[in-house]
């Protein structure tokens, strides 16, 4: 039957994948899903606590309690989260160096140069222009 060879197709590739991003670091396996999470929880917290006070109508004819002020407060919050939490875990080598296998101990004595994405770079709100 040509459908479950198609699932099955679809739920190995997506192991693979996932294997392949978990290999290449924790950082770029947890952080994401901590950000779906994180999404979803406050999209329900912020349009139960101000849902339909402020614009009436549904967001979603296909889920009418979805609300516009849920999403908006979902996309603020998360951006919020996933600002600082990033910045947060990517603190930890065991989270962004790459593994060499999988167990079911966590890897405390990891060492590697970190990929230049981890590297901090000076922040300033102020223009290069601006005198300092």
């Amino acid at each position: 039957d040509w459908h479950l060879f198609v699932s099955l197709m679809i739920i190995f590739g997506q192991m693979q994948s996932t294997l392949s991003i978990i290999y290449k670091g924790l950082f770029w396996y947890f952080v994401p899903a901590a950000i779906v999470m994180t999404n979803d929880i406050m999209a329900y917290f912020t349009g139960v606590a101000l849902g339909r006070k402020i614009y009436d109508q549904p967001l979603l004819v296909l889920s009418p309690n979805k609300t516009y002020e849920g999403f908006i407060g979902a996309i603020i919050w998360t951006s919020i989260f996933a600002f600082f939490f990033s910045g947060h875990v990517s603190q930890f080598k065991w989270m962004i160096c790459p593994s060499t296998s999988l167990t079911l101990q966590p890897h405390l004595y990891v060492d590697c140069i970190p990929n230049k994405v981890f590297n901090e770079i000076p922040f300033s709100s102020l223009p290069r222009w601006w005198p300092q």
